[in-house]
């Protein structure tokens, strides 16, 4: 899972840690999250993962 501290030129700053995460999730009503990685082949893959699975990402 990628963790940021950093802030958006607009000031809101992004999650630093897996339990903003959640917070943001929850607080939101997030149903599905954009996984994105590169398969064993070096192809950039994406796909919907359901917000409870947060877990297994």
């Amino acid at each position: 899972m990628a963790i940021t501290t950093e802030h958006r030129e607009d000031g809101v700053p992004q999650v630093s840690d897996e339990d903003d995460v959640r917070r943001v999730i929850r607080d939101r009503h997030i149903e599905f999250l954009f996984a994105q990685f590169v398969d064993m082949h070096g192809k950039p893959s994406a796909k919907l993962v359901p917000a409870h699975h947060i877990d297994d990402l």
